[in-house]
């Protein structure tokens, strides 16, 4: 089997975490009115160190797309027990196992070119976005789609 892809899902947005910290440090700074302002920030920015930092410390499981013989497959890593409620500052972290996803892969034999093999892809990743990840899950497309187009699939 060879990975193609192992795309990101992160428990919560970009947009999302960038409010959440804004409250927080609102609230924080006034809590501490009595502190200089210089100092009250780096001691908020050490309390959080990479906790505001939206990339890589908020991944809560991996779409993987892979390739065995003339096959495309996907596997989804989240945790055993899904999360209800997520805390952005926790330093909490769970194990990531392989859900079945019965159903989803295919036969490249069907397909004669590159852009039919993406298409089925894309319409197998909305499938697992509807049926597999809840609404708060965000899938990061982001590198998957600057790089679908330059892989030779056949020649993987």
């Amino acid at each position: 089997m060879k990975k193609i892809f192992e795309i990101p899902i992160y428990a919560i947005s970009r947009e999302t975490l960038k409010k959440r910290v804004d409250k927080d440090k609102t609230i924080f700074i006034k809590k501490h009115q009595y502190c200089p302002d210089e100092k009250l920030l780096i001691a908020y920015d050490n309390l959080l160190l990479g906790k505001k930092t939206w990339e890589y410390n908020h991944i809560i499981g991996y779409l993987v797309i892979a390739k065995r013989d003339s096959d495309i497959i996907f596997l989804l890593y989240k945790p055993l027990k899904p999360i209800k409620r997520y805390f952005w500052k926790t330093e909490k972290k769970s194990i990531l196992i392989n859900q079945v996803l019965n159903g989803y892969h295919f036969s490249m034999r069907q397909y004669k070119s590159n852009r039919e093999i993406i298409l089925e892809i894309n319409n197998l990743i909305k499938g697992i976005i509807k049926n597999h990840l809840s609404k708060n899950e965000i899938l990061d497309m982001e590198i998957y789609n600057n790089l679908k187009g330059s892989i030779d699939f056949w020649n993987l």
